[in-house]
């Protein structure tokens, strides 16, 4: 409904019917531009906003045709939120949204990472910010595969920054860890 937010619950359903209601606050939600910022012309992103529970408040919804910029509208609830923003050929960045509100996110096309594996097995790896958080390059698992020696990973749009790249065990603890820093335009090479 406009002028709402979007509110999540968690119910459990037993076996008589139940009755239940859900109240909503009006309020106006957050306003997002996402534009390039080297020249400041609106992008086509995704969005994918969770709440401080890890649970999925908002996703943009799929879209046909056109592939010019616009302002997003995203209803949510009162309060302080996660989000991935993505633009084909950009870095994804891992923000913070406060509802209401209105942001603008610059985004850059990043850079890479290569990553040159000592060990002859496919291992599980992923990046770590500063902030202790995983960094998702995407919409989807943030632990990636690293390719065994002698060939060589790499990760492009990845937004710069200092991270930790983090080789898993098979239980997914931290086997081997090594810091990588991300310059914009340029490729880090880390060895692991």
């Amino acid at each position: 409904t406009d002028g709402y937010g979007t509110k999540v619950v968690d119910l459990t359903v037993g076996e008589a019917p139940a009755e239940v209601e859900i109240k909503l606050a009006p309020n106006p939600g957050v306003t997002l531009r996402v534009v390039d910022a080297r020249d400041g012309r609106l992008l086509a992103a995704s969005v994918r906003v969770t709440d401080m529970q890890n649970r999925i408040v908002y996703d943009t919804p799929m879209r046909f045709g056109g592939s010019g910029g616009e302002t997003t509208k995203i209803p949510l609830e009162a309060g302080t939120y996660r989000a991935v923003v993505m633009a084909p050929g950009y870095a994804a960045q891992n923000i913070h949204l406060t509802s209401p509100g209105t942001l603008t996110v610059g985004m850059t096309p990043g850079g890479s990472i290569v990553i040159q594996s000592k060990r002859g097995e496919l291992r599980r790896a992923r990046l770590v910010g500063a902030d202790g958080r995983e960094y998702s390059r995407g919409f989807g698992n943030p632990i990636f595969t690293i390719d065994p020696s002698p060939g060589l990973t790499q990760l492009d749009h990845v937004a710069p920054g200092v991270y930790t790249l983090q080789v898993l065990g098979a239980g997914n603890e931290v086997a081997g860890a090594a810091q990588v820093i991300v310059a914009e335009g340029q490729r880090a090479v880390v060895e692991i």
